[in-house]
């Protein structure tokens, strides 16, 4: 049993020394066993980042970190090759406004067209997509505001007797 205790802390795989006094094993709070060998590492390491700009230290931190459309490789950063992607691993979309395997989704699925800015919906229009579009009326836009129209559009004549675009033909078989 030892006379003296000495207390150590894993923190993300950070072994911090708070106080040392001749021991051959210590059990962190996350029940792991830390070695002298892993504790003397742990309180003398010395980052390498000797021609490095970014990537891992080799003592549990970082180098630096590479600015949006590159990627840290090798301690080097290097420019994403599908420049429409960022991130660590370019594996993020440079757009917010988009998502998907090729960054060509937009993220609100309410919105469709090359820059995410048209509505998805015929039916709907405005800034946000809440209103409804010129042929459309009612709660959920689903009413043709013309009573002679019906149909997903509004294309189609309600009355069968009619045809035409404006509805104002007769039908062949009322002629």
């Amino acid at each position: 049993m030892r006379s003296e205790t000495t207390r150590f802390v894993l923190v993300q795989a950070v072994v911090v020394a708070v106080a040392a006094v001749g021991i051959s094993t210590v059990v962190g709070l996350a029940g792991c066993e830390v070695s002298d060998q892993e504790l003397l590492q742990a309180t003398t390491c010395r980052p390498q980042c000797a021609g490095k700009v970014c990537g891992d230290d080799g003592c549990w931190g970082t180098c630096g970190s590479c600015d949006s459309n590159h990627v840290c490789m090798d301690g080097t950063c290097e420019q994403c090759v599908d420049p429409k992607y960022t991130g660590t691993n370019c594996d993020q979309c440079v757009d917010p406004k988009y998502t998907g395997t090729n960054c060509d989704q937009c993220v609100d699925p309410k919105y469709t067209g090359t820059n995410c800015d048209e509505c998805a919906d015929p039916k709907y229009t405005g800034t946000n997509c809440d209103e409804c579009a010129p042929k459309y009326t009612g709660t959920n836009c689903d009413q043709c505001v013309d009573p002679k129209y019906t149909g997903t559009n509004c294309d189609e004549c309600a009355d069968p007797k009619y045809t035409g675009t404006n509805c104002d033909e007769c039908a062949p078989k009322y002629t």
